[in-house]
Parts: C-alpha cells; structure tokens; sequence
C-alpha cells in the first residue's frame, strides 16, 4: 500500500485485505501502464490470497500475477512463507521474458523472513552465537538473500536487461522486533538496546539502479511512502497531479519528517517514540527541550499526525473514487484473471500482437540459460522451464 500507492496501511488491520477488493486506487502499475505504456506484473512464491493480494492487485491494474502455482514446485523448493530465494528468482524468469517491453515486475521474496528459517544445505556463513534462534538464523537467511539477488543481477546483466531497466531493492518493515532485545544488544556488542535504537531498527534498505544514475549513499531521511513519487521522478513522470503523501527522496529541501503509523516519527533531528522524544543524532531523551526543539517537535508532530489522518480519510471513504487525474482512466477490475490458462493465453497473444519481448528479441529462444544459480535442489535440473505447470 505505501509502495505502490504513496498512501498509509491502516491503524488497525491490514489495508489490502479491508480495503484492497473494493476500494478505486491510482497505483503504480496503473500509472506506468497508462502513462507509458507498461506491461505490469507480480511475482510471489506463496498462494495468491495471501494479504488478499489477488483481489487487490486487479484494483491496482496489475496485468499478471505470477503466484505459486506458476512455479514448478517440489517440497524441497519451499521454506517458511513459500519458494526458497534463488529457485523463486530462477524460476519466474520464463514468465518475465515474455512480457511485452516495457514492463514494471514485482518481485517478493520470502526465505529472509521471520521466523527465518534455513536448512543446512543453503546455510554458507556460520551462525552469530546469541542462543536467540531468531536473530542468528535471521543473519544466514539474509546472507542467503544476498546471494539470490547477486545471481539474479548477473542474469540481467547477461541477458542485456541492464541496459534499460531501473532496479528498486527495498525491505518491507523491520527485521527483528522487540521482542528479541537482549539478543540484538548481544549482536551489536551493546550491553542493552531501549526504545529509541528499536525505532531507528525501522530501517529498511532501499538501493536503486539503474543506467545513467550516479552512484552513492544519499542521506536524506525517508519512508516507504516516499519511493513511488521518487521512482516516478526517475521515469519522467509528473506525480502531482495524483494523490499520493510521499515526496521524491531526491528533491532538494524536502521535509524530511518520516510518519510511522502509531503516530511516532523520525525526523534528522527529533525522534518521537510514545510520549518521549529524542535527540535523533545522539539518542539521548530530550526531557529539557529548547525553544528550537520545541518548535521541531511540534511541527514534525502535526505533519505526522495529518499525513495519517489524510491517509485513513482516502482509504477508507474510498475517496479516490471521485478524483479523476488528468490522463488517468479508473481501473476496470473486470479485465484482469490471474488463473494460469488466461496468463498463458495472453501472453501468447501479446507474443504475436505486440513482438517486444526479452524472449522474441532473443529469437524466441528462452534467456534462462543465462541465469545460473548455486542452489542446490537444482543442481540436476537447472534448466527445467516452469511455465508447463498444470493449471488449478
């Protein structure tokens, strides 16, 4: 919801599951579909009703969702939430190559996520030494991750699909919660963690690439809600005219207050956490503010607390529903089937209609031997396409 919308989850519940079937939106895939042309899909190694992800994707405009019955599938292939990393991301490229170009892929991963586990033969860096098997086994699982991603760069780079795309990484909330602060304390050598370090543990990573773009750490504070109007920036795309509470995170001088859905917030200089507030660059409780500080604390406040009550009035009036951005046709649900036979039969026809594909540029003869992976389960049948699965 805050990615591809610019728009808050809800206070209680889960937005897409509330909201996602029959709610108007003006999402990312709608945008670039309609702006430029974009083929649109997800990718997602579990069942597709997970977070009622394929009712709410029709809403968005996705053009295709690639859920697990997509994939070919062995007991061995899954763990935890579904598809292990590097057969997931091996195994939906016979789906992305035939997507007419150019195309917005959705790429959701599952094995670095809690209760992060991982068998012995993916495990290739020791575990930290704790005793919590969540934070030790979070480390390999993301050391895991890190291997999945670096093997399927190379597949774009081999491939040619470099030259012209743009590539988002980010993580979707936090990592370890509260729960798990003695252990994370021992991780980092600290002899305790409090309430401030656990919020500034909100940080997700976000690393963008793409041809053109210069490299480097930007150092701006920001949040998920700020990625689809930064993204749209990259692309040449006016976000103004939609209804979005993010800012592009390359913009100069923006406010740089980051909303989190309680009502706390992050800012360069204040962090709020319940009813205390911080010093962000030291960490210490502020408990004597000055005049200065109490004027940051107060306006970071109001911002926060009127992004959100914005947000809920949007989401749950469904208010979108009477906004017609210039340019933008409100999405017809009714176009989109996610069933495995209509994305095969499409797919087909926009083969032969719309001949823009990474597989007819390449002769119509598949890119996956391109991607090579070290994953073991595949170690005899690397090369086996996914798209003959059966249908449900």
């Amino acid at each position: 919801m805050m990615l591809e919308n610019s728009l808050f989850g809800t206070s209680e519940g889960s937005a897409m599951s509330q909201y996602g079937t029959s709610n108007t939106f003006q999402a990312a895939p709608a945008i670039l579909a309609q702006t430029q042309g974009y083929t649109t899909a997800a990718y997602h190694g579990d069942v597709p009703s997970y977070w009622n992800r394929e009712n709410t994707y029709k809403s968005w405009g996705y053009d295709y969702y690639f859920s697990k019955s997509y994939y070919k599938d062995k007991k061995s292939y899954e763990i935890g939430y579904g598809l292990k990393d590097k057969i997931f991301l091996k195994e939906l490229v016979p789906w992305m190559e035939q997507l007419p170009q150019p195309f917005y892929s959705k790429i959701i991963t599952l094995t670095n996520h809690y209760p992060y586990p991982l068998d012995k033969k993916n495990v290739t860096i020791p575990k930290t030494k704790t005793g919590d098997d969540t934070v030790d086994g979070y480390v390999q699982t993301a050391h895991y991750l890190d291997q999945a991603v670096g093997e399927f760069m190379k597949y774009l780079k081999k491939s040619g699909l470099d030259k012209n795309t743009m590539v988002v990484f980010y993580g979707d909330h936090y990592a370890i919660s509260d729960n798990h602060k003695k252990a994370i304390a021992q991780l980092l050598g600290k002899k305790s963690v409090d309430d401030f370090d656990i919020t500034q543990f909100q940080k997700v990573p976000l690393m963008i690439h793409m041809p053109g773009l210069k490299g480097g750490i930007n150092h701006t504070y920001g949040g998920e809600i700020d990625v689809l109007p930064t993204v749209e920036n990259l692309l040449g795309i006016d976000s103004s005219k939609y209804i979005q509470l993010g800012t592009d995170l390359l913009a100069p001088n923006r406010n740089q207050t980051v909303a989190f859905r309680d009502g706390d917030f992050v800012s360069p200089t204040i962090t709020k956490v319940g009813s205390a507030y911080y010093d962000t660059q030291t960490g210490k409780k502020i408990t004597n503010p000055t005049e200065s500080q109490k004027t940051q604390e107060q306006d970071s406040l109001n911002r926060t607390t009127t992004m959100l009550s914005l947000s809920d009035r949007i989401i749950q009036g469904d208010l979108l529903r009477f906004y017609h951005p210039d340019g933008f046709t409100k999405v017809d649900k009714s176009k989109y089937n996610y069933k495995l036979s209509a994305a095969k039969t499409s797919l087909k026809k926009a083969q032969e209609d719309k001949k823009t594909s990474v597989l007819y540029e390449n002769g119509n003869k598949s890119t996956i031997d391109d991607y090579v992976t070290d994953a073991p389960e595949l170690s005899t049948s690397s090369s086996t396409s996914s798209s003959s699965s059966s249908d449900n």
